[in-house]
């Protein structure tokens, strides 16, 4: 008998309790005092959670939301300032994220920001069209310029000069292979405004839809749009919920995309990029922030970006920055990759029935609030309309209640 039927057999010994039984253990545990009904958690989106699930709850059980090729990269996000000087640090450094940009600065800091093949985020608004002209393909890195359209004060035009510009950009890639990757849909704004994060999956995938339909119509296909752009997700403290989101929105890009696609088997999936919202950003000593950190870092993990920022107070070059807080943040995601191996596993949480109905619950409530985008005229309507600032007044105020009520149904 080899290893595995003896495997088989062993298992045999494990038969699961019908559900009838699981019931009758915890009433019976729960006695007179308390009803089962009181066990229920009300979540995001006013969403009611069981205390557990069995298999037949779970609409797709033992799903694979995975679509990441490859680890995630760990992100620092960097003040250049107006000080170039001082850069060596940056050699052990996986991917960079440039704030504080200054047109006299960007020119002098980005080939050494790329020296060692590091790719590059360079967050910002429409002034950064500009970096198309400059000789970007020559950099010996990857480039990404984000620049998110759907900034509440930016007019029609100013929207539609971004579109053709990025239309600009990525048929110039397609000719001449540049490294410039365009186009950002940010949830940070949303979420800092107290968004659920069905709201700000839906914003999200919205946003995503707009960026193929605009370039599509000025004659692009839809898989090389995707796959550059970046999809900037923030998570805070609420771990289970943050975990079914990422994995949620894993799932639901991909059905986005594919609506544009010529081909209905295409698997692009644009950049996922994660900032895990850590107290090291607002405290002046970052070990009072480090275990909230490698919570929020732990589920950002799990959800299975394609790079991860813990925010620590922006590194200004001239000075040094608040080194302390920047090397506990980048200690946090190396710890979790090289001792704990969380980066060897794929979907770690699949298969449980927990996470899987979590999951099914945010990706349904995301999804039915997209088609509610779609058919008002998209993102850019709605964020005119006032929708998604509806939506998250009501996210907020049910937070509040959740905060301030009884945490159980």
């Amino acid at each position: 008998m080899n290893f595995m039927e003896k495997g088989s057999l062993f298992f045999q010994g494990f038969h699961s309790p019908p559900t009838e039984d699981w019931l009758s253990v915890i009433e019976k545990e729960l006695g007179d005092t308390l009803e089962l009904g009181s066990l229920n958690s009300v979540i995001d989106a006013g969403l009611v959670l069981k205390p557990f699930y069995r298999q037949e709850d779970i609409a797709l059980a033992y799903r694979d939301a995975s679509t990441r090729k490859d680890d995630w990269l760990i992100a620092d996000r960097i003040d250049i300032g107006d000080s170039p000087d001082g850069l060596e640090f940056l050699e052990d450094i996986e991917l960079i994220e440039l704030c504080g940009i200054s047109a006299g600065s960007l020119s002098k800091t980005l080939p050494h920001a790329v020296a060692a093949n590091v790719p590059v985020f360079i967050s910002g608004g429409a002034e950064l069209m500009g970096l198309s002209e400059s000789n970007l393909e020559d950099l010996p890195g990857s480039v990404s310029v984000l620049i998110d359209p759907f900034n509440e004060t930016l007019k029609e035009t100013e929207r539609a000069e971004i579109y053709d510009w990025a239309y600009q950009v990525l048929q110039q890639n397609t000719v001449n292979k540049s490294p410039l990757a365009i186009g950002s849909v940010n949830s940070n704004s949303a979420i800092q405004n107290g968004a659920g994060i069905s709201t700000s999956i839906a914003v999200l995938l919205a946003g995503v839809s707009e960026w193929c339909l605009e370039l599509g119509s000025r004659g692009l296909e839809c898989e090389p749009v995707a796959s550059q752009l970046t999809v900037q997700q923030s998570i805070g403290n609420q771990f289970y919920t943050e975990i079914a989101g990422l994995r949620a929105l894993r799932i639901l890009l991909p059905q986005v995309v594919d609506a544009y696609a010529d081909s209905s088997s295409s698997d692009t999936c644009p950049h996922i990029h994660v900032t895990v919202q850590s107290q090291l950003a607002r405290t002046s000593d970052p070990y009072q922030a480090f275990i909230p950190g490698t919570t929020g870092a732990i589920a950002a993990v799990f959800g299975e970006p394609d790079s991860i920022c813990i925010l620590s107070p922006p590194l200004p070059l001239e000075s040094g920055g608040s080194m302390e807080s920047r090397r506990l943040a980048r200690n946090i995601l190396l710890l979790l990759r090289h001792e704990a191996y969380l980066s060897s596993v794929r979907d770690p949480l699949s298969g449980s029935y927990y996470i899987e109905k979590l999951t099914d619950l945010l990706a349904e409530r995301a999804w039915e609030l997209f088609v509610q985008i779609e058919e008002r005229g998209g993102l850019s309507s709605a964020l005119k309309n006032n929708l998604i600032a509806t939506w998250i007044k009501t996210d907020r105020a049910a937070s509040a209640s959740r905060n301030t009520g009884p945490a159980r149904t």
